[in-house]
């Protein structure tokens, strides 16, 4: 029987598809594995322990305030927690990581810049990823004072008993009113370890807010108030206020604003005002509440600022002007029961052209 001939033509073309299909599975072979080895190098911590530096040096901190909550929960807020992170990492020297303990699911590190201790930091396992966590410990401490009976909570952390300093005291804004007046009472707490100026929340109010005390450096809690024409009114009692040492208003007309028996009135009407002359020309401006309270439905707590210009024709001046005003309700209407005067509330600078010449 003949042999049966396969022709040339037919062996090139075997021989090259079998060369291709070969070339080919090895090529998706080293391919896989390739991308097997990126992963696995990915999943490693070290290389996101130098992913997270190159961040951090970049000044990109999402996600660590979480992760670090959920370690360490703090009271300080997100805002202030990455401004700490800011200037930790604003750094002349590159940054790099030293690896100080590992266990199961977390790997402890301490950062430097150059030779010098920055942070300790570390990254936790997150299902295939690792997050990084970096606890920082302020040195911050404030009193507060928050309406008697509340409950208070920072970043959803209520206080606890052992931050109670005082229970149920009379509003310490309010002392100037007489011994028999009713005055709101406050629950006296304060916290350590803050990196900076908390933010409270009490229980039953939409929008909490603090006011610091500029007489004892207490913040002051209660309800924010935005209401415009409160805000305006505020504004008004402050510039008459203001007026009367200007001679632009009467002892009167502060005294209808004023709870003429609170002992801040009585002092003040014995200011002089003749402490600048006669002048047909001044105006205010810049006028702004910049924070208000309620601390009950009868009392709160302001800081109002504004710019004063006189001009006599031979002196002229701009005065840059921060008052704190309790305001207590007589009947339906707002007085004046306390004032605090602190002109750094100002945001303005004195003008030196402004000066008197």
């Amino acid at each position: 029987m003949a042999k049966r001939k396969v022709r040339p033509s037919m062996v090139f073309l075997f021989a090259a598809l079998t060369a291709a299909a070969s070339f080919g599975g090895g090529h998706l072979y080293v391919r896989s594995q390739a991308e097997k080895y990126a992963e696995e190098d990915a999943a490693m911590p070290e290389t996101a322990m130098n992913a997270y530096v190159e961040r951090l040096s970049a000044n990109q901190f999402d996600g660590i305030y979480a992760a670090t909550q959920r370690i360490s929960a703090g009271y300080d807020t997100e805002n202030v927690y990455n401004e700490k992170l800011a200037s930790l990492f604003t750094q002349s020297e590159p940054l790099h990581a030293v690896k100080m303990g590992e266990t199961d699911n977390a790997v402890s590190y301490r950062i430097y810049s150059d030779t010098a201790a920055i942070a300790d930091a570390s990254l936790m396992k997150n299902g295939n990823e690792w997050e990084l966590a970096v606890p920082l410990k302020g040195q911050e401490s404030y009193t507060l004072e928050v309406p008697a009976g509340s409950l208070v909570s920072v970043n959803d952390i209520p206080f606890t008993k052992d931050m109670l300093v005082e229970a149920d005291v009379p509003a310490a804004v309010c002392s100037q009113m007489p011994a028999q007046t009713v005055v709101p009472h406050m629950d006296i707490y304060r916290i350590d370890g803050l990196l900076g100026e908390p933010e409270i929340t009490i229980s039953g109010i939409a929008k909490t807010a603090n006011v610091k005390n500029v007489l004892s450096g207490n913040l002051i809690v209660g309800e924010e108030v935005t209401d415009q024409k409160i805000l305006d009114m505020i504004i008004k009692c402050g510039e008459t206020i203001a007026k009367f040492p200007a001679q632009e208003a009467t002892l009167g007309d502060v005294a209808a604003i004023a709870f003429t028996q609170s002992y801040w009135y009585q002092r003040y009407q014995t200011v002089q005002n003749y402490w600048f002359t006669s002048h047909a020309i001044s105006n205010f401006s810049n006028e702004k509440v910049l924070k208000c309270i309620k601390l009950d439905d009868d009392t709160m707590l302001a800081h109002v600022v504004f710019d004063y210009f006189a001009d006599n024709g031979e002196v002229h001046r701009t005065w840059h002007i921060g008052y704190q005003m309790t305001l207590m309700k007589s009947g339906d209407t707002w007085k004046v029961a306390n004032m605090g005067i602190d002109n750094e509330l100002n945001p303005n600078t004195v003008d030196p052209e402004s000066d008197p010449e």
